[in-house]
This record gives structure tokens, C-alpha cells and sequence, in this order.
């Protein structure tokens, strides 16, 4: 098995060994588009999501959070894909102790939070995968993860499930709406 240290690296060299790859510089513009966005709305939480699986939702979001945290801000990554989501193997983390476990109570976020894994970005992985995710996503648990981190990080990065696929993603940006 990978490292942590090697496996996030991996993550990292994406953005260094093609700096000018049309991949990476079309996650820069994303960038600027998203902060523009995200002054204008009052948010700092960013939901990536794709129509199925095998879109790339994954590679965005990871890679989005890692250029994120190169920017000098400080970025929580979510894995919240209860289904199927596999970020913690692009970082050479374990699956287990994260989201859902939080979600079910099971531990704290605090607990559950891979910090440093790369400069300035921490990392919560999905956990053990539930019997019943999108129930757990309409808990109010995820709101208080998602308004907690808020308060803590400059960025949070969600990682969430095909649309096309399961209800979790529109369960989990329910969340995301401020109030």
C-alpha cells in the first residue's frame, strides 16, 4: 500500500509535474470564477457533483481543494460520496473513522479529520460506508459538520455522489443553503 505522505504527493505532483496542462489550468479558472462566487454569496462551502458515476467529480474536487490550499487557504476536503466515495485512496488514508461515523455519532469531527495532509488542507474521508446515506444526510448532524468547519476553515470542498444516481446529493446540498 501507498503512504500517506506518498500518496498525497501524488495529489500534489498533479498540479507541479503539468503545470500547464489544460486539466490544471481549467481548475485555476475554476478558482477565480469560485472566488468571485463565493464573495458574492457569503459562503465558503463548495459541493462538487457530477451527472454519474466516472465524470471526474472526484478529480475536481481534490485537485480544486490541493490548488485551494497552494493559494494559501486554509481547505477541508469531504469525501461525502457514503456510497461509493474513494478520495481517502488519492491520499493514502483510511476510509474508515470519518464522515459517517461522525454523522452516526460514533466519534467527533475533530476526531475524524485527517489534518495536514498537505499544506493548509485537511481531509475527512467517507467513513464507514451506512446502510442508509441519505437519510444521513438530511440529518442535522451534517449541517452542524458543515457549519463548524465553516467556522474553521476558509474553504470546505464537498465530494458528493452522482445527481443522477442517488437523492444523497440533493440531501447534502440542502445543507449548503445559508439562512
Amino acid at each position: 500500500t501507498q503512504s500517506r505522505s506518498s500518496a498525497a504527493s501524488d495529489v500534489y505532483k498533479r498540479q507541479v509535474t503539468a503545470p500547464e496542462s489544460l486539466a490544471i489550468e481549467s481548475l485555476r479558472n475554476l478558482r477565480i470564477s469560485l472566488q468571485l462566487t463565493l464573495l458574492e454569496s457569503g459562503s465558503n462551502r463548495v459541493l462538487v457533483t457530477g451527472a454519474t458515476p466516472g465524470v471526474g467529480k472526484s478529480f475536481v474536487s481534490s485537485n480544486y481543494a490541493v490548488i485551494m490550499a497552494q493559494a494559501g487557504k486554509r481547505v477541508l476536503l469531504i469525501d461525502a460520496d457514503l456510497r461509493k466515495g474513494h478520495i481517502n485512496k488519492s491520499f493514502g488514508l483510511p476510509r474508515q473513522g470519518g464522515l459517517a461515523d461522525v454523522l452516526a455519532g460514533d466519534m467527533t469531527c475533530e476526531q475524524a479529520i485527517h489534518s495536514q495532509v498537505l499544506p493548509n488542507l485537511d481531509v475527512l474521508t467517507t467513513g464507514n460506508y451506512p446502510f442508509n446515506p441519505a437519510n444521513m444526510m438530511l440529518s442535522s448532524a451534517l449541517a452542524d459538520v458543515l457549519d463548524g468547519a465553516s467556522q474553521r476553515y476558509d474553504l470546505i470542498v464537498i465530494d458528493s455522489p452522482p445527481v443522477l444516481v442517488a437523492a444523497d446529493a440533493a440531501a447534502v446540498s440542502l445543507s449548503l443553503i445559508h439562512i
